[in-house]
């Protein structure tokens, strides 16, 4: 039977429950296209397992139905592609409210409002990369955004820099150093800052910003040593691992040198501001 005389007799009907498996592929798209098979839940296990190439096809032109499932009956790569088309706010909401897992953003062409929807809610740590890369271009509602989803998931992106498997942008970094205790743990802040100078990864701080990440951290006998020369040369009592700081400072070239005059006091020489290299426009804090 030809594909036009198959519609014809087809339309007729809708399908409320589908058992072949014996159709061709033709067949079924016509089927789908034409809206022939009614939505259901068996109608879609049985279209995943036995003609997958259609099922976007079949759950876009049934998109109401779909929304109203459990997120135990849907499929992640069916949510992550429907949600690159032009959908209204309600199924677009339903569709991240209804994913089994977190969904990736990574590759997918979608707008910065929808990728901001999925990360306050769906968000997928392989993507930490991805939000790296684009946090010097987003907007600042999106910024503080991803600042708080790496603050969240902060025990990740200290491994995962430690492994050198994820690299952020210098003035992200210093955004990260910086911020506020009841977005990112004091202690976590320290731990972070110590990780970022132990690999130099931050070039083009200044004098003024190294004092404000010691600030931050409340270590003010730091913040006290990172000064012009002018300011004077300032003592360092050292407590703990204060030593490691000290050395971590002198490392990245943020401090010229310290000299020990007894057990725990350190005599320390800044550098002048002109010491230290200008900030590239790319990585203005």
């Amino acid at each position: 039977m030809n594909d036009n005389r198959y519609y014809e007799i087809l339309k007729k009907y809708s399908a409320e429950t589908f058992i072949t498996q014996t159709l061709p592929d033709k067949k079924i798209s016509i089927l789908i296209y034409n809206n022939v098979i009614s939505f259901s839940y068996s109608n879609l296990e049985f279209i995943r397992s036995n003609y997958p190439n259609y099922i976007i096809k079949y759950i876009s032109q049934n998109l109401s139905e779909y929304v109203e499932l459990e997120n135990t009956q849907t499929e992640i790569s069916e949510i992550v592609t429907l949600l690159s088309n032009d959908l209204d706010e309600d199924p677009q909401n339903r569709l991240i409210e209804i994913a089994p897992e977190k969904i990736p953003i990574t590759y997918r062409d979608y707008s910065d409002e929808l990728e901001m929807k999925i990360i306050e809610s769906k968000f997928d740590t392989s993507d930490l990369d991805y939000l790296a890369n684009k946090y010097s271009i987003s907007s600042n509602e999106y910024k503080v955004l991803i600042e708080a989803k790496f603050a969240k998931e902060i025990s990740i992106v200290i491994n995962q820099i430690n492994n050198q498997l994820l690299q952020i942008p210098e003035n992200f970094l210093y955004s990260l150093m910086l911020l506020e205790e009841d977005i990112l743990s004091l202690e976590k802040r320290k731990q972070l800052v110590h990780l970022i100078f132990s690999q130099n990864k931050i070039n083009k701080i200044t004098l003024q910003e190294a004092r404000r990440v010691f600030a931050a951290l409340e270590m003010n006998d730091f913040k006290q040593a990172v000064k012009p020369p002018n300011g004077g040369k300032p003592y360092i009592q050292l407590v703990g691992n204060d030593k490691d700081w000290l050395e971590l400072l002198e490392k990245n070239h943020i401090i010229n040198y310290c000299t020990r005059t007894s057990e725990t006091r350190w005599h320390v020489n800044g550098l002048h501001y002109s010491q230290r290299g200008a900030i590239n426009q790319n990585h203005l804090f």
